[in-house]
């Protein structure tokens, strides 16, 4: 097969024959925590709850329920994301008729998820650093212009990395045209920014 070069990343076509899913299980186990953890440092929660109408006492008071209940939300949220997008890409490579074991292509999803993630946790130390509270800034959206803007922050480098890795993947990894791997790598990133415009 003949790979389009934006579209081929060797590590992705190295999990057909050598998934290495326990490492890349651990690595997920890894950046959820970190991302976990940094999204809690970066959220003010206590702001957070008194623009939801709470006093200040009764806002201090909930934050810590709030944060466990962030937490357990983020550790369940990528475990799912993981579980959907194994589901599409096992669909996709069905329906291109591509046959290929599912621990190679679980193992390709995980180190899809799990650049996300580096990448995610790359942003957000970052956002740390500077003191910027994820709520209102994103600083790898157009949102950094209008802080505040949620319609803005769904258009990230984060979601652009999504789609185009997830065409990478299909194209690396399950072999599909390079055609099919752009279109459906664009229809990520227009869900991404949907979804991300949704849950603002």
């Amino acid at each position: 097969m003949v790979f389009s070069k934006p579209l081929y990343i060797e590590a992705f076509n190295s999990d057909r024959t050598q998934p290495h899913l326990w490492k890349k299980v651990l690595l997920l186990i890894f950046f959820i925590i970190i991302q976990t953890a940094l999204t809690t440092l970066s959220v003010d929660y206590i702001k957070l709850l008194t623009e939801q109408g709470l006093t200040e006492a009764q806002a201090q008071q909930s934050a810590p329920v709030a944060i466990v209940f962030g937490i357990i939300a983020a550790v369940i949220t990528s475990l799912v994301v993981v579980g959907i997008t194994y589901l599409i890409t096992l669909l996709i490579y069905k329906i291109f008729k591509k046959v290929l074991m599912k621990r190679a292509i679980f193992g390709a999803v995980l180190r899809y998820y799990n650049t996300i993630l580096a990448v995610m946790s790359i942003i957000l130390i970052i956002q740390l650093l500077f003191q910027l509270d994820i709520t209102t800034v994103k600083i790898d959206s157009l949102n950094i212009f209008a802080p505040g803007n949620t319609l803005l922050g769904a258009f990230s480098l984060t979601n652009l990395l999504s789609g185009w890795l997830f065409g990478v993947m299909l194209h690396s990894n399950g072999h599909l045209p390079a055609k099919w791997s752009w279109l459906l790598g664009i229809a990520v990133f227009i869900l991404s920014v949907v979804f991300t415009a949704i849950a603002a």
